[in-house]
């Protein structure tokens, strides 16, 4: 079983993977820092969208492809195939996000779908407040009308997943994972959509 979370930056993805482990999930956390284009993407350089957005594809299809197998039937991955593609929407045009697209389905027919599709969602001022305060040097450049961009292509991203994967929303900003008992309690509810 895979559960996947998807959300804006700052949503809290990895604060609410993390409690995996109450219901007998393991967690596949984002490495995030492998992929090499990173910081040259939120420098401003556009030019280097395609690779950005392609690498966290294969970086992403990677990790649910290795955690895919006996010893670790059920997992949680703090990100998202469905929110790669929601970041390709905002950042590419034309043939490349065409080619993009090609390529995700082509994963996406090997990997399937998940199990289930956990969509966090905050309004984008508390998120920027989160970028700021969480101080990631290459997030600080980050707009309030970047974020806007990503939740709304997300959000159509969801919304077309949610004919195939059953998709469980919550308010990040009104519930805190950070509080343990937040945690606990979304988790069970996780628990019962997967019954």
């Amino acid at each position: 079983m895979r559960v996947e979370v998807c959300g804006s930056i700052a949503t809290g993805k990895t604060t609410f993977a993390s409690f995996a482990n109450v219901i007998n999930l393991d967690m596949v956390e984002e490495q995030y820092k492998k992929n090499p284009f990173l910081e040259v993407f939120y420098g401003g350089e556009i030019e280097c969208s395609f690779e950005t957005e392609l690498s966290f594809l294969l970086i992403h299809y990677h990790q649910i492809k290795a955690s895919c197998r006996p010893t670790c039937p059920s997992f949680v991955c703090d990100f998202s195939l469905i929110l790669d593609n929601a970041y390709a929407d905002v950042t590419l045009l034309g043939h490349r996000l065409e080619i993009f697209q090609n390529i995700s389905e082509d994963l996406m027919l090997e990997v399937g779908h998940p199990n289930i599709l956990v969509h966090l969602v905050c309004p984008e001022d508390v998120l920027l407040e989160r970028v700021r305060k969480r101080g990631r040097a290459s997030e600080q450049v980050i707009t309030m009308a970047y974020l806007k961009k990503v939740a709304d292509a997300l959000e159509r991203r969801v919304d077309e997943a949610s004919k195939s994967v059953p998709v469980l929303r919550i308010d990040s900003h009104e519930h805190d994972f950070r509080d343990g008992l937040e945690g606990h309690d979304f988790l069970a509810t996780l628990l019962e959509h997967l019954k």
